[in-house]
């Protein structure tokens, strides 16, 4: 369960399991398109090792840089996710790796476009309940994840006890708290694999102290160990 600040698109491809929105649970199996506005609290749980995801996020600064007013206006206040259901994602893919490659100028346009074409095409929208304990203990975590962090502290932070916290964190998570913690120090360890970190580094950045360990967990959460990932993405 995370949520970020910007603007993330997902186009999925194929890909069986479910959504979580803000406590609403969405089957994947009916998305094509998803887009996340920011501060969206989700979650995903894939099924299965068939499929892919495309993933898109556009900070809110891109957005002022193109001045989209009306659109700017819909998405800054906007309450809402928007599930695209039918196949006709093929322009929004397009847009997406046009944003991705092109320069400051043609990506400008080519966000606005894809921002409209959203709007446009928005088949269905899920109301945003809003949690501001998960948006407050969820912001903590990631602040603090790489270091020492602990139920106590986080229970602490929002001035609950022990025993009240990891209730209430695992009736609107679904999974303990330092069960998310420990995912949260594994996807972090996954970007910074890619961005050229070795094992080593990438588990102790993460929050890793156990080096063993950290290999154990990797393999346990992605099906292969984190030597393995890297010799992989680097073919």
């Amino acid at each position: 369960m995370h949520y970020h600040s910007s603007l993330e698109i997902n186009i999925c491809h194929d890909v069986s399991g479910v959504i979580n929105i803000e406590g609403r649970t969405i089957p994947l199996e009916s998305c094509r398109c998803i887009c996340l506005f920011p501060n969206v609290l989700h979650s995903y749980q894939i099924e299965g090792h068939g499929g892919s995801i495309e993933v898109l996020h556009i900070a809110m600064d891109r957005l002022l840089f193109i001045n989209g007013e009306e659109l700017l206006g819909r998405l800054s206040h906007a309450n809402t996710s928007v599930i695209l259901e039918d196949q006709g994602t093929s322009e929004i893919s397009r847009l997406m790796q046009e944003i991705a490659t092109a320069s400051d100028l043609k990506r400008g346009s080519a966000i606005f476009s894809l921002v409209g074409l959203l709007s446009q095409k928005s088949s269905k929208n899920y109301q945003r309940d809003g949690d501001s304990f998960l948006h407050k203990i969820l912001t903590y975590a990631e602040t603090h994840y790489h270091g020492h962090i602990s139920l106590e502290g986080a229970a602490k932070e929002l001035n609950m006890s022990r025993f009240h916290f990891a209730r209430k964190f695992k009736q609107k998570s679904g999974s303990t708290f330092m069960e998310y913690i420990q995912n949260l120090r594994l996807e972090n360890s996954l970007l910074l694999l890619d961005e050229g970190y070795n094992v080593t580094e990438a588990a102790h950045a993460s929050g890793f102290e156990d080096i063993s360990y950290f290999i154990k967990r990797f393999r346990l959460q992605f099906g292969m160990t984190p030597g393995k990932y890297t010799a992989n993405s680097r073919l």
